[in-house]
């Protein structure tokens, strides 16, 4: 089977990683798939690098175009050339894939991966969500909660499940000496990532004598006035200046290397969390909430009740956060699962 990969975003994040390795892993399985992976990406070595660079019927191109018309029409091309049984691409960026797909002599079916849960969206997104998903000849959930979702949206859905792959691991140094417990925040500053749960947890938890302090690393899509509501429920909280904000980063666990003690995950209700998974694989202390989807078993980590403030500024000033933990080779075996996951998700 000849499978086509597309990576439509010029920033190598969590999710285009997680294509390249599902690529390399169909790749390896042995079942004789020729793979191709068309990077819209200015670093095509970057891209490569994510992958085994010993697998002959695995091969990389480069689409360094802007502006939908030269994107779909390159890719359109590429993709003449390949001829794939299967295109595979993000939901997110199916508008790209739609146009690619209507014009090529031979359709490929169209696969798409979608890697949070439907309820982590605002509404207006759900909606647009599933009517692109109705286009799709398969989805691929990163759990078994989302794909519940979408089982549930429309019986007609055909839904797998890949789980996401571990990222690497590798020591990241926490905060040493005296001074204020800091962990920090890192997602979306919208409510189903629960930053004002982060931000009531942090007043009870000072208010009940601990000194804690947070930084939130987050992206505002309202333009400014996500930030400014959270600001403005910190200030009326008392708590504002025990908060740094800081903008949305791809290297945010290098960004805070040895000026935080751990890691807050406060969702009301998520995926499986890339965030989660980074840092026990660097060895971070974790605090989350039960809305947080864990990625497998032998990794230990302290978890609130979803929502509710109460119950994380409890864990917050126990302390509890401080007995993460992972077990041996906990870490190989998720790698293994993740592998056959994707090839059984992603082929015929």
């Amino acid at each position: 089977m000849r499978i086509a990969l597309l990576i439509s975003q010029l920033t190598l994040g969590g999710a285009e990683r997680q294509l390249v390795r599902t690529a390399a892993a169909l790749a390896a399985d042995g079942a004789g798939h020729e793979v191709f992976v068309l990077a819209n990406h200015p670093g095509l070595g970057a891209v490569e690098a994510e992958a085994p660079p010993t697998l002959p019927n695995l091969r990389f191109d480069a689409l360094a175009v802007s502006g939908r018309r030269a994107k779909v029409a390159a890719t359109r091309h590429r993709l003449r050339s390949f001829a794939p049984d299967v295109v595979v691409g993000w939901l997110r960026a199916s508008w790209v894939l739609g146009g690619v797909l209507h014009e090529i002599d031979r359709r490929p079916s169209l696969y798409l991966a979608e890697r949070n849960a439907l309820a982590s969206y605002p509404p207006t997104w759900r909606r647009a969500k599933v009517l692109v998903a109705r286009r799709a000849d398969r989805i691929v959930a990163n759990s078994e909660e989302a794909a519940g979702e979408w089982r549930s949206v429309s019986s007609r859905f055909d839904v797998r499940v890949a789980q996401n792959f571990p990222p690497p691991r590798r020591a990241v140094a926490t905060r040493q000496g005296e001074g204020p417990r800091r962990l920090v925040v890192v997602g979306r500053l919208e409510q189903v990532k629960g930053i004002d749960v982060a931000v009531r947890a942090l007043a009870e938890a000072r208010g009940a004598g601990a000194d804690l302090e947070l930084v939130v690393v987050g992206r505002d899509d309202e333009h400014g006035a996500a930030l400014q509501r959270y600001r403005d429920l910190a200030l009326s909280l008392g708590v504002d200046a025990a908060i740094e904000w800081r903008p949305p980063s791809k290297t945010w666990l290098d960004d805070v290397a040895g000026t935080v003690d751990g890691v807050l995950i406060p969702s009301r209700s998520e995926g499986s969390s890339n965030v989660l998974a980074e840092a026990l694989a660097a060895g971070v202390p974790v605090l989350a909430t039960t809305g947080v989807h864990a990625p497998r078993a032998g990794m230990a980590y302290a978890q609130a009740l979803a929502g509710d403030p109460t119950d994380l500024a409890r864990l917050l000033v126990d302390e509890a956060w401080t007995a993460s933990r992972v077990e041996p080779g906990a870490f190989d075996a998720w790698e293994r699962e993740a592998a056959d996951q994707a090839v059984a998700a992603w082929s015929r």
